[in-house]
């Protein structure tokens, strides 16, 4: 009996032995050999240049880990279980907000990263994460999981992280301007007694060629970048960051919060708010029209937002959007008449305004940015007749068309009308309370927009007295 429980007991551990050789089990290693790196972060964000009200807040908790990870779990502080599935991208979202989750393998480091990311135009939605202990369990492929916990808060106490409030503005270079490289980052001084670092941003959406500085709070620029041509996305954060910290099973992690502005500007070439693109190819895909530039169809021009017209004969027009927030009224073919058939249209709020004839009823394009060319794409079928089409937007497309008689909508005529509403806008700065960036007509020796409204701005204004045809 002995010698047969002998032989039995070394047939099981041979067994466990080979099984343990033929894999790399997580049972002989400890999590941080798993998991290399955590962040966890909550933004208040100022997604728009032209409108200090479009404020979106954010919630991300990323991983880095090895490729035995195959599910990643987390226990937030206020009791809610999210998780991040195998899934190489998977969003959901609407223009109240969304949730997007990526897994994704990351050669340059050689690690797989793990990125959960929820935003709202509602604050509300943070109450389900929270500030303190963050429980995050790791699955393995062999059917195993571990747990490791952070601390969201500030270190070596039970106090939640200070929120930085101050609105980080960009004065250099203007919004959806066209400066030439070398490029010098600007801003105002921050002052917020939260934030503790600068951090800033800058990503080519054409070559995807990414910068980032960490700065300190008396900085207030980044001067004299050779940047490459293209259309670049800024962002300037202030943070309030503990730092990278170590946790208690000897994982690095990071976390902070931060509040921080967006802004877009083009190198090498003018600002395109959106293009118009035609082709005789049915495209549906939304992943091929977000990114019909990479296609067959042909380029008919582009605008900076305003009223503009293209010329092509196709079968299908596709209107990609860059620019945020960007208003649509109504497409008008080269025969006169007024769309009314089929479209369809990704990204975009209220598509059906932009049906029939001009009412200031609009569709709003862009409102969250994707990983692809464009934020939005609207594609039409062209009824038959068109040789071109004339896209009518919420913006001015004649320069100091501000407005129509008693303050209604822009009429084509640069008037007293026009004048009157300018003249509301004066002297005042990026920032203060009645800014809008339509009125930033110039800067210095009629350069880009600088962020106020002064003399450079009224004269390029009276250059457009009385252009266009009086209604």
């Amino acid at each position: 009996m002995i010698v047969s429980f002998r032989t039995g007991l070394f047939r099981i551990i041979s067994i466990v032995l080979c099984l343990l050789a033929g894999s790399e089990s997580s049972l002989l290693a400890a999590i941080s050999d798993h998991v290399l790196q955590i962040d966890i972060s909550q933004e208040k964000r100022y997604e728009n240049a032209l409108d200090e009200n479009d404020i979106e807040y954010t919630f991300s908790l990323d991983l880095e880990t090895d490729a035995n990870v195959n599910l990643v779990e987390f226990l937030t502080p206020a009791g809610n279980t999210f998780t991040i599935p195998d899934i190489e991208d998977n969003w959901d979202g609407d223009i109240q907000g969304g949730t997007w989750t990526r897994h994704a393998y990351d050669a340059d480091d050689d690690v797989w990263e793990w990125e959960y990311y929820q935003w709202g135009i509602d604050r509300q939605f943070l109450d389900d994460f929270g500030d303190g202990w963050y429980a995050i369990t790791v699955h393995y492929q062999d059917g195993s999981q571990e747990q490791t916990n952070v601390w969201f808060g500030v270190t070596g106490t039970s106090d939640r992280i200070p929120q930085p409030t101050q609105r980080p503005i960009m004065m250099i270079p203007a919004s959806y301007g066209s400066p030439t490289s070398p490029v010098t980052i600007s801003w105002q001084q921050c002052t917020d007694p939260n934030a503790n670092k600068i951090f800033v941003s800058l990503e080519n959406w054409d070559t995807w060629e990414q910068l980032d500085n960490d700065l300190a709070l008396s900085d207030t620029s980044w001067d004299l970048l050779t940047l490459s041509d293209g259309f670049w996305k800024a962002e300037v954060c202030f943070d309030n960051t503990g730092g990278l910290l170590i946790n208690n099973d000897g994982i690095q992690y990071d976390i902070l919060k931060a509040v921080s502005g967006i802004y877009w500007f083009a190198v090498g070439k003018p600002w395109a708010a959106h293009e118009v693109w035609g082709g005789n190819t049915a495209y549906t895909s939304a992943d091929t029209l977000l990114n019909i530039d990479e296609t067959d169809y042909v380029k008919l021009g582009e605008s900076e937002g305003g009223t503009e017209t293209f010329m092509g004969n196709h079968m299908y027009y596709v209107i990609g959007i860059r620019q945020r927030h960007l208003k649509f009224d109504a497409f008008q073919g080269s025969d006169n008449s007024y769309y009314g058939g089929d479209f369809t249209t990704g990204n975009v709020h209220n598509p059906g305004n932009i049906e029939g004839v001009p009412d200031n009823r609009y569709a709003l394009a862009g409102l969250w940015q994707t990983p692809d060319t464009f934020r939005s794409y609207i594609r039409l079928t062209n009824p038959g007749t068109w040789t071109g089409l004339t896209v009518i937007t919420g913006l001015p497309s004649l320069t100091g068309d501000f407005c129509g008689a008693n303050f209604g909508p822009a009429d084509g005529y640069v008037d007293v009308w026009d004048l009157m509403q300018f003249s509301d806008h004066w002297h005042i700065r990026t920032g203060e309370g009645s800014w809008d960036a339509t009125f930033d007509l110039a800067g210095p020796n009629f350069g880009d927009a600088d962020g106020y409204i002064d003399v450079w701005d009224l004269m390029l204004f009276a250059d457009h007295w009385h252009e266009g045809e009086k209604p």
